[in-house]
């Protein structure tokens, strides 16, 4: 039975004004999962293998990997929603998901293990399973793996060897990836005796105890007398966000002290906050506090208003689908913004079309015209990035949108759920905040609404979506604290844009 079949049904008994994937829509997806697996990657746990490439060019004949432990970090998670809603249908093939899945975390550890053997003299050359990682380990010659190439390009076959270890932002969507396997894959599957949940928490510790090693939270390469490494080394401005990463993915047994730039975090609340002026800082932000619920009950409404300015939709679902409601009552009204958009984002591609740049031509009809969609600033949407005329791309941004889409909006009426399994890594997302009765879910939402409506100076009430304000106004934070989180984030944050 096909993912078809689950978006037919679960739309049958969701509320009007609650999102769904369309049956086109997963069709779509169905197709870019298999042009992922037969143009992107090649499953296995060889070196190189699982890992999805970043831009495939038949018109240059090169495939590459780019950014390639990001792209890694969102495949791992597409893995774990498409097993989670796999698990819905009778005869769906849950097991290639989940063999899938155990290879790419297999790839995930073996980045991890040959890391500190990857560098020449004087670095050590002993492999270590420490939570330091390398970008890729792609060999030469790995394009011979794909019909119609001539050419393998990836940060591991640079001169430049440092350019291939971990940074910052790689580490924080695979940790994104990471959560959702805690989130969604029930503690007792496992393939060839591999507890794909036990793997995934105990790599996200591994990395994020990295991380925290020292207290100015500046990552190092262990196999090189812990010198920084070369890009996005500073990570005490987010300190506290991925602290609570920490705390949710290893259920508070690990909680490290957070560097004392990490007061600066609460500045990140303001979608026009300066540093918001770099894309980057936004999508490393929004993803750590979609995971680790950043901002706590306010997480959910922060998280809204920071989609807007981009449309980066996905990380309020994302952090529905792993934290539930979180304590707010207001999933109704906020998720309802992220949810229409979502499905209407989704709805833009043709059937039979794919992500790809149109240049040189005209603007696209569909906004999946960059590497992610979701990481990349609005810009490229419609009409690519510079000089990338004939490049394909993955697919990984429609893939995740489609899935966290319709675990999201899974409930058949608002504010009336069903509630899913509770206990995280039991196969379903945590949701206690949804419990609440319908009465208390309507009484919070008007005062939400009045308090928006009376917030002198906040940031504006978002629109209304199916009879629900998307978001109640909060105060902007003081105008000298966007000052003081440049100068923190020019010190903390050094890193290569690519």
């Amino acid at each position: 039975m096909s993912l078809i079949v689950f978006s037919l049904l679960v739309s049958s008994f969701a509320a009007p004004a609650a999102a769904q994937p369309t049956e086109g829509d997963t069709a779509s997806y169905q197709r870019l999962r298999e042009r992922l697996r037969t143009r992107f990657l090649v499953v296995g746990e060889a070196p190189g293998q699982s890992m999805p490439a970043h831009i495939r060019s038949d018109d240059e004949g090169y495939i590459r990997w780019a950014d390639a432990t990001i792209d890694l970090g969102w495949y791992i998670g597409v893995l774990a929603t498409e097993h989670y809603l796999a698990e819905s249908l009778p005869g769906a093939d849950v097991a290639r998901t989940r063999a899938e899945l155990a290879s790419a975390l297999a790839a995930m550890e073996r980045l991890d293990r040959s890391a500190d053997a990857f560098f020449p003299a004087p670095c050590s050359n002993t492999p270590a399973l420490n939570g330091f990682f390398l970008r890729d380990d792609i060999p030469a010659g790995f394009h011979g793996s794909f019909s119609g190439l001539s050419q393998t390009r990836s940060d591991s076959l640079e001169p430049e060897p440092n350019f291939n270890e971990m940074s910052q932002d790689q580490a924080y969507h695979v940790l994104l990836g990471l959560a959702l396997v805690k989130a969604l894959v029930p503690a007792e599957v496992e393939v060839d005796g591999r507890r794909l949940n036990a793997d995934a928490v105990a790599q996200a510790t591994r990395i994020l105890r990295h991380i925290a090693a020292r207290p100015d939270w500046v990552i190092r390469n262990p196999a090189c007398g812990d010198r920084p490494v070369a890009r996005g080394d500073a990570a005490g401005a987010y300190s506290r966000g991925t602290a609570a990463i920490a705390n949710f993915i290893t259920d508070g047994a690990f909680v490290p002290e957070e560097n004392i730039l990490g007061t600066l975090w609460d500045l990140g609340r303001d979608p026009d906050a300066a540093f918001y002026r770099n894309v980057d800082n936004l999508h490393m932000i929004m993803a750590i506090a979609a995971v680790g619920d950043g901002w706590g009950d306010e997480t959910l409404d922060v998280l809204v208003d920071l989609a807007v300015p981009q449309g980066w939709h996905v990380y309020p679902l994302l952090h529905r689908v792993i934290h539930g409601e979180a304590g707010s009552p207001r999933w109704c009204s906020l998720g309802a913004a992220a949810g229409d958009a979502a499905a209407a984002m989704l709805g833009e591609l043709p059937a039979g079309a794919e992500p790809r740049s149109p240049r040189p031509g005209g603007p696209a009809v569909h906004s999946f015209t960059s590497s992610n969609r979701f990481i990349r600033p609005a810009a490229r949407a419609y009409v690519g990035p510079e000089g990338s005329a004939g490049h394909q791309f993955h697919g990984l941004d429609f893939m995740m949108l489609h899935n966290l889409l319709a675990i999201a909006f899974e409930v058949p009426v608002c504010g009336d759920p069903v509630t899913p399994p509770t206990d995280s890594g039991t196969g379903g997302p945590s949701d206690a905040g949804v419990a609440a009765d319908a009465a208390a879910d309507a009484a919070a939402d008007a005062a939400a609404g009045a308090d928006g409506a009376a917030a002198g100076g906040g940031t504006p009430t978002g629109e209304m979506s199916g009879g629900c304000a998307v978001s109640a106004g909060r105060p902007l934070a003081a105008p000298w604290a966007g000052l003081v989180f440049v100068v923190g984030a020019a010190l903390a944050l050094r890193r290569r844009r690519r």
